[in-house]
């Protein structure tokens, strides 16, 4: 039976509290008061009423995020063609969204699909499942890196926000090298003198 204010509950009675709201997070305190009509050897019997404290505390759940892998590589030519798009797998628990930064127009950039636009960075809902990353330019002579970082947003009921996640994106680059090739590589002609 749960009990309204200023209900008649009787002598001796036995009362379990318990919390009606367990979706807020927080701390919470309360008093009930007992009023009571004082009698012979009674607890009210130098006063009417006795207040009880009660507090509670409503912790989240737990959050979550992982991404697999952690490390990109590609292997390209100066100039050559791009590499293909590779998947990232990403893990998540009670969080509302999540965001990928870091990324660099002319190294790598991440899209929430394969064949979508790419960006220096993106939001994934939570829902999201994947994301892709790939290089976008083969035009250094050297090696290329960026560090993408993939940090939560703890939904309503989360008790906090995840820990970051970093992925490692690396492409070695063979340099350009220019050449050109002659044939013959020499030429020799024999005249005779005062001829036309």
């Amino acid at each position: 039976v749960i009990l309204s204010e200023n209900t008649s509950i009787g002598h001796p009675a036995d009362l379990n509290v318990s919390m009606s709201d367990t979706n807020t997070l927080g701390s919470y305190s309360y008093f009930l008061v007992f009023t009571g009509t004082p009698s012979a050897n009674s607890v009210f019997s130098n006063y009417n009423t006795i207040s009880v404290a009660v507090s509670a505390q409503v912790n989240g759940q737990a959050t979550a995020l992982d991404v697999t892998p952690k490390t990109i590589t590609d292997s390209v030519n100066q100039h050559g063609s791009l590499p293909s798009a590779q998947k990232i797998t990403l893990t998540q628990t009670n969080l509302q969204s999540v965001v990928v930064s870091g990324g660099n127009g002319n190294r790598y950039q991440v899209s929430k699909t394969s064949g979508g636009s790419y960006a220096s960075s993106i939001t994934l809902d939570s829902d999201a499942t994947e994301f892709w990353v790939k290089l976008m330019s083969t035009s250094s002579s050297s090696n290329v890196s960026t560090t993408l970082t993939v940090s939560g947003t703890k939904n309503s009921i989360g008790a906090n926000n995840p820990s970051n996640k970093t992925i490692s994106c690396v492409a070695t680059t063979t340099a350009f090298t220019a050449s050109v090739t002659l044939s013959p590589t020499s030429v020799t002609e024999t005249y005779d003198q005062n001829a036309t």
